[in-house]
């Protein structure tokens, strides 16, 4: 098994967690009206509560970093990922 398709897959999730985080605390007020009793009640939990859409902005922003950070899919090409030459040894340097 690869190990680069469950890093790029983490990292794909991990970005459409959050931008589904952020469009609903971005819609949910555009949607609720905000007067009568919503027959949705967790769009009008997030239209409605400071502290909720707070902590959502606090959550995507980490998952994004989180993403970035750990599974952020590499742009090495096959002549970066070669280990470097060997140096030469010196023969009048004693070396530890």
């Amino acid at each position: 098994m690869e190990r680069g398709w469950v890093g790029r897959l983490l990292f794909v999730l991990g970005c459409l967690t959050a931008g589904l985080l952020v469009a609903l605390v971005g819609l949910a007020p555009l949607l609720d009206d905000g007067e009568q009793p919503s027959q949705n009640r967790i769009l009008a939990v997030f239209a409605r509560d400071a502290v909720l859409r707070r902590t959502c902005w606090a959550s995507a922003a980490g998952l994004l970093v989180s993403a970035c950070v750990f599974f952020r899919p590499s742009r090495r090409t096959a002549l970066e990922a070669k280990p470097p030459p060997p140096r030469p040894r010196s023969g009048s340097m004693a070396g530890a």
